[in-house]
């Protein structure tokens, strides 16, 4: 019912959402560039999809996806999983693939949170969107 593949390689993700970012000196500079929320578009009731979200190590360091942890509800589930915890070298981009199943017609919105080791994104929240119908 969930499954999801964890896609490594270097080299920037196009149409990464960046967000917010404190000032650090570059020595310590520790950040996540992820895109947060995936429109899958009109979806059947019953079926299955794969939302893809990029995430890139915009920092100096290793950032390490230590895991994630979906939703399920009445009108169907999002959830992440993979091997956790991975790795992240400064400049790499990952793709982590995540499972979502539609019960109920009617605008969807699942949520997940991926814990990082970042010391500015520690829990970055993703969102699955979809219009479910019939």
């Amino acid at each position: 019912m969930v499954r999801a593949l964890v896609l490594c390689g270097a080299g920037a993700l196009a149409g990464c959402d960046s967000h917010a970012r404190y000032s650090q000196p570059p020595s310590v500079r520790d950040q996540v560039t992820v895109n947060r929320s995936i429109d899958l578009g009109r979806v059947s009731a019953g079926a299955e999809a794969v939302a893809r979200f990029g995430v890139t190590n915009d920092g100096t360091s290793d950032l390490v996806l230590l895991g994630g942890q979906g939703c399920c509800k009445v009108e169907g589930c999002a959830e992440l999983a993979g091997e956790f915890p991975l790795t992240l070298p400064p400049g790499q981009t990952c793709t982590l693939e995540a499972a979502c199943t539609f019960k109920r017609r009617g605008h969807f919105v699942g949520k997940i949170v991926l814990y990082t080791s970042s010391a500015q994104d520690k829990v970055v929240e993703l969102s699955v969107l979809a219009e479910v119908a019939e």
